[in-house]
């Protein structure tokens, strides 16, 4: 519910000054909720995407990345060893996911081996277009140029290729964002499964 009715009461700069004491850029922002464990969630690939798009791309992005776990050190010094700390912001664990989400351009999940991916569900009831790795759970979510789009398991360049498609076109990732919300309300809110089983009932009961 809260997904569905989230009306925002501050601008995206103020929010995240007051939240996280964290001086916004003006340029696009890629959003992760996912923890730091080892190899798991995968935010080598991501951090490299990000610093392949600052100097590679020449296209001005900035990341926020929420969560906790034994990796989050490491992935702060890769960060700077990639000489992209001062465009990513490690907020921590973090009830505001919903502000997250909306302020952010694109919602991001970069696991290399996910069942399904609750966050992509959230983002997407805000209208933020989705990336997702390709042969997981995630494709139950992420249709690629559909709602989102996939890339190539822990392969950097596929990953940059994808996030600069949505970057550099506004009205392609719009339509993006707009899909996936439709698509998740449509196929994964409570309504929606309990009117499937009842159908699946009144189907085997006839």
């Amino acid at each position: 519910e809260r997904f569905l009715h989230f009306v925002p009461q501050e601008d995206a700069k103020f929010f995240f000054k007051r939240e996280f004491n964290v001086d916004l850029k003006d340029c696009s922002m890629i959003c992760s909720v996912a923890n730091f464990y080892p190899s798991f969630k995968n935010h080598t690939v991501l951090l490299k995407a990000v610093a392949k798009l600052l100097y590679e791309y020449q296209l001005p992005v900035q990341l926020v990345l929420a969560g906790i776990g034994p990796r989050l050190d490491e992935m702060k010094q890769l960060a700077k060893d990639l000489g992209i700390a001062d465009f990513v912001y490690f907020v921590g664990h973090t009830t505001k996911t919903t502000e997250l989400y909306f302020y952010s351009d694109i919602n991001a999940l970069t696991s290399n081996h996910e069942a399904l991916g609750i966050v992509l569900l959230e983002g997407a009831l805000l209208k933020k277009p989705l990336i997702g790795t390709a042969g997981t759970g995630m494709e139950a979510v992420v249709k690629h140029e559909q709602t989102g789009l996939l890339f190539k398991s822990n392969n950097v360049n596929d990953l940059v290729k994808q996030i600069a498609r949505i970057l550099t076109d506004t009205s392609f990732a719009q339509k993006l964002g707009e899909n996936a919300s439709s698509f998740v309300k449509s196929q994964f809110l409570s309504e929606s499964n309990v009117k499937k089983i009842i159908a699946f009932y009144a189907a085997v009961l006839s």
